[in-house]
């Protein structure tokens, strides 16, 4: 089995880093359910938004936190499969760059497994699992082949009545379903 591993949202915690950025505090508990359109939170425009990101150039994307769970979570996803990371790139080219810094600061220099695209529907495949945070990515990779998608729980998407309980356990949990051939 492949297993295509987003990183922001999954592994990585964009959201409060980018809120931080602008001033803003994320609280998890108060942020309003599925509300992924950040800039509309905390109140400026789409470009100026990522503006003041972009400005941070490749530093920021490098030094994201991880979410706690994400050495639990890589750890027992390589017990069940291939893993390849997958990203989406921002307008800026330091996004790409720092992402994979980051990549290869945790998991070694010579590490590779990692795609930066924003069509993750077209790595869709029999054997295939891809594990994001968006729902339009899940849509789409479901739709183009056989591979199936597993929505993160996030407070900003559709599975967000599952942030309280084990986030990880629920998704591993779910992969080994789509392995065993259980894919209702």
């Amino acid at each position: 089995m492949i297993i295509y591993l987003d990183m922001d949202g999954v592994c990585v915690d964009l959201v409060s880093a980018v809120c931080l950025q602008h001033g803003f505090h994320y609280d998890e508990e108060s942020w309003p359910p599925c509300q992924r359109d950040l800039h509309k939170e905390i109140g400026i425009s789409y470009d100026k938004f990522w503006d003041k990101i972009h400005q941070c150039g490749s530093d920021f994307w490098r030094e994201l936190e991880p979410y706690p769970w994400f050495d639990r979570f890589y750890a027992e996803l390589n017990m069940l499969g291939q893993i390849y990371f997958l990203s989406a790139p921002t307008r800026s080219p330091h996004s790409a760059s720092g992402k994979m810094m980051w990549l290869k600061d945790r998991l070694g220099s010579d590490f590779t497994n990692f795609i930066i695209t924003r069509h993750k529907h077209l790595l869709a495949a029999r054997g295939t699992v891809l594990i994001d945070d968006y729902e339009w990515n899940i849509e789409a990779f479901n739709k183009n082949g056989t591979g199936k998608a597993i929505l993160f729980p996030q407070k900003w998407n559709s599975a967000h009545e599952h942030i309280h309980g084990d986030r990880v356990r629920q998704v591993i949990n779910r992969i080994r379903q789509i392995k065993s051939g259980q894919t209702s």
